[in-house]
């Protein structure tokens, strides 16, 4: 009715039913937005650090406003492994502070356990700013931060652990801090000598060591996970300070020698 309209459009609404510039559905011809506003991508609230508004400005108010609308949200890889609820504040666009009814909403996200880059979660429904209309769904798309000590592919884990020569040599015993917060130690392999002792492999420059379950949960769960690998870079001493005696730098060439399996050199004193 008449009524109706003026109620919830003014006078211009009644006006452009009398003239039959309303569309089926209530929609004024030629009043959609372009499509790009269905996957138009930002951070919500809590993904860029402040909250985030959606809103073009689009004052019509024949715009159908309950659309399903598709975000990034960017997530730690922290909130990947331990799983996490972040609260974002949404507004969809095209709306008016006139015909808004409170469209700014703020959402809850569940990040599941072991969540992916890329991985969708749909909040069916969610988009119900106008009650006279179908709700929409809100669509968040993960998009994970680059971590500064660990890379991810899969359920799989890396990081790389810079090491002295010395304890690449002598043994590798260093606590590394994983993303569930606690820490783990990476150690040398050990191997029995030719008298039975027990002694730890000589690492070189570039092994990798693979740590059986220590990557990402492979379910909400955390029933399995995946492996962590952690390549070893060996760092050599610094020859600028360098303190050595001309005698002990034949020294230790001798030693070097004797650790790579080579005859002992013959100098003469």
């Amino acid at each position: 009715s008449k009524r109706k309209v003026y109620d919830r459009f003014g006078k211009k609404g009644v006006e452009q039913q009398a003239t039959g510039g309303m569309g089926a559905g209530g929609f004024h011809a030629g009043s959609f937005s372009n499509a790009e506003d269905m996957f138009r991508s930002f951070f919500g609230g809590a993904g860029m650090g402040a909250s985030s508004s959606f809103s073009r400005g689009n004052s019509n108010p024949f715009t159908r406003r309950n659309r399903t609308l598709r975000y990034q949200l960017e997530v730690t890889l922290e909130d990947m492994y331990k799983g996490a609820i972040r609260n974002v504040l949404v507004s969809p666009p095209g709306f008016s502070s006139r015909y808004s009814h409170g469209s700014n909403k703020r959402v809850e996200v569940n990040i599941p356990r072991g969540a992916l880059d890329g991985q969708t979660i749909v909040l069916s429904g969610e988009m119900d700013i106008d009650p006279n209309e179908t709700p929409g769904d809100l669509v968040f798309e993960l998009q994970q931060r680059q971590h500064s000590v660990f890379t991810r592919k899969g359920y799989d884990l890396a990081m790389s652990v810079r090491v002295r020569l010395r304890d690449a040599v002598s043994g590798v015993e260093q606590k590394v801090k994983h993303l569930n917060g606690k820490e783990i130690l990476l150690q040398s392999a050990r191997r029995k000598n030719g008298d039975g002792e027990d002694e730890p492999v000589m690492i070189k420059d570039g092994d990798v060591h693979v740590l059986n379950g220590y990557g990402m949960p492979k379910d909400a769960q955390g029933d399995s996970y995946g492996d962590l690998y952690v390549q070893f870079k060996v760092v050599m001493p610094n020859a600028k300070s360098s303190t050595l005696t001309k005698e002990e730098k034949v020294q230790l060439a001798d030693l070097l020698d004797k650790l790579e399996g080579y005859r002992h050199r013959q100098y003469s004193h």
